[in-house]
């Protein structure tokens, strides 16, 4: 029954509910039945679209791109307000500019949905058929902030491993195909659509098989442990958004160190003995730690002098991001300081936030840079790889309290440290999958090939305290579930966690918006998944297996003589 008789007012509603129940769905709210909600509003916006014109689909599609955009993100105008500089008229117009071209999924699935001929029409081929479009519609539609259905129902703990098999878009098909079972029971109780009880049979022991397995494979033990936990420390200062305006700020520059150290020293005392300190993206923005002529203008000696301090006089290894001016250009890098002598091991950022970390297009129109000049500069590095980080050998702890104090002078000479104190023995290897921002939030960049452990170092800073920092967070934990690796999250402002392979929480994550310290005893035991195996492929293999029989079904009726 239609309440609304005008078809766009219809829509709209059907966008707006869409986007509420997502919004409800996600973290924070981690409401799960309104994942499956979202998608049934969805599913039924396109069934009463099957008759329509093209043009009044495109604005069906495109009310559901604006309604996600304010309502589930609508942080995203604030973010670019921030990132930019610019006044709140122009923020609107790169808003709506970003729902045009983000937020192109709603079009895909309508369109691909429209093309095939194909709905939720109540048949178990057709739900399956239906989930599948949807789900590798959620894939493939490009994306700057990555968010999916299967993110909408990633709080329960049983679903959540099906983005061990699939990615997190295997989960995104689950929740499309049991709201597509929900749907098409209302309308067979409804009388809109009869549909025999018997031939639920099929649908829902297919759901119910679903459900074991998951239970199965949350429950089904992993290898055992590669040696005794790993005892690390996330520090996470808070410092507030690094605008290129604070750049010369010697202020704030300081502000930053001192916390960095004065929290790593913090978590010796308290937590020691530490294999590792993770320090999160931008806590020492604008400054590098590498002392050669080409970065003599980024070169921080109290940033070199503190790792030195912390790996030599502490004995304790620290993962960090700096700034890094090579023959690429400006990059970000994740680095490593440990008890290996010969060489600091590198990983470089690929994917960059437009506008905030570089200027699209600005190449092809020099004129962009005089409208954005708080636009970042940093180029995107093409290759990635897992890093390996040598442990000491006794695991580190704070220097006396007097010897603090006596040596807090030496840190802005990181050549005397060298001098004083040598390495620490070598332990064990660690081998990490390092992760900067929000390519976390992108599966096939972080699968893992023989990682112990995902790092992932990040800064929602720009965000403030908002909701947009735990939908962040809380997308990032399924990388550890695909991966079967379990995962530290070190977030300069918050949210920070570590979870084990399950994507459950070792210890209580970190809050927003305030300086804190995370310890955890990460036990390094891992799994084999199907995805770590052999990654994105086979969700598209999936995919096609569940689309095959509603093909083969369409292949057969128009073969038959009175169909043609």
């Amino acid at each position: 029954m239609k309440l609304i008789a005008n078809f766009y007012l219809r829509q709209s509603a059907y966008a707006v509910l869409h986007a509420i129940f997502l919004l409800l769905a996600l973290s924070p709210f981690d409401i799960l039945p309104f994942g499956f909600l979202a998608l049934l509003v969805l599913l039924q916006s396109i069934a009463e679209q099957a008759q329509e014109t093209r043009q009044r689909v495109i604005i069906a599609s495109l009310s559901f791109s604006v309604a996600t955009t304010c309502i589930t993100f609508f942080w995203i105008f604030a973010t670019i307000h921030k990132y930019t500089g610019e006044s709140y008229a122009l923020t609107g117009v790169l808003g709506l500019a970003y729902t045009l071209l983000f937020q192109l999924k709603f079009v895909l699935v309508f369109f691909a949905l429209r093309l095939l001929q194909l709905q939720n029409g109540g048949s178990f081929n057709a739900m399956l058929a239906c989930s599948a479009v949807i789900a590798v519609a959620d894939a493939i539609a490009p994306e700057l902030f990555p968010w999916s259905w299967g993110n909408a129902i990633a709080a329960e703990g049983h679903l959540r491993e099906l983005s061990a098999l699939g990615s997190v878009y295997a989960m995104s098909f689950i929740a499309a195909f049991l709201a597509a079972l929900a749907l098409t029971f209302l309308n067979s109780r409804s009388g809109t659509r009869p549909f025999p009880v018997r031939a639920f049979l099929l649908p829902v022991t297919f759901a119910l098989v679903v459900f074991v397995l998951c239970g199965v494979s949350r429950y089904w033990p992993a290898g055992s442990a590669t040696g005794a936990p790993l005892r690390l420390a996330v520090v996470q200062t808070n410092i507030g958004a690094a605008a290129s305006v604070r750049q010369g700020d010697a202020d704030f520059a300081t502000d930053a160190i001192n916390r960095l150290f004065n929290q790593s020293a913090e978590a010796l005392q308290l937590y020691a003995p530490l294999d590792l300190l993770i320090w999160g993206e931008a806590s020492m923005p604008f400054h590098t730690a590498a002392s050669d002529a080409a970065n003599r203008d980024l070169y921080s000696p109290t940033l070199d002098g503190v790792l030195e301090y912390l790996r030599r006089r502490a004995g304790v290894a620290v993962i960090f991001q700096d700034m890094y001016r090579g023959q690429a250009g400006l990059v970000s890098r994740l680095s490593v300081r440990d008890a290996e002598p010969l060489a600091e091991r590198h990983y470089f950022k690929r994917r960059l936030v437009p506008w905030g970390e570089y200027l699209p297009l600005e190449h092809a129109v020099p004129q962009l840079r005089e409208w954005f000049p708080e636009a970042g500069r940093f180029s995107a590095a093409r290759d990635g790889s897992e890093l390996s980080v040598v442990l000491p050998l006794s695991g580190g702890g704070a220097p006396p309290s007097s010897s603090l104090v006596a040596e807090s002078g030496w840190l802005q000479d990181p050549q005397k440290i060298r001098s004083t104190f040598s390495l620490p023995a070598r332990g064990r290897d660690v081998t990490i999958k390092p992760l900067l921002c929000y390519e976390a939030l992108y599966p096939a960049d972080a699968r893992v090939l023989s990682a112990d452990l995902i790092v992932n170092l990040a800064s929602d800073a720009w965000f403030g305290d908002g909701i947009e920092g735990a939908q962040h967070a809380s997308a990032t934990k399924l990388r550890a579930v695909e991966n079967g690796v379990p995962m530290v999250r070190a977030a300069m402002s918050g949210i920070s966690f570590a979870v084990n392979y399950h994507g459950d929480n070792i210890v209580p994550q970190s809050g927003q918006g305030r300086p804190e310290l995370l310890m955890a005893e990460v036990a390094l035991q891992r799994r084999q998944t199907p995805f770590s195996r052999f990654g994105m492929p086979v969700f598209y293999l999936l995919m096609l297996a569940a689309g095959w029989p509603w093909l083969m079904q369409r292949f057969v009726f128009s073969r038959t003589p009175e169909n043609k």
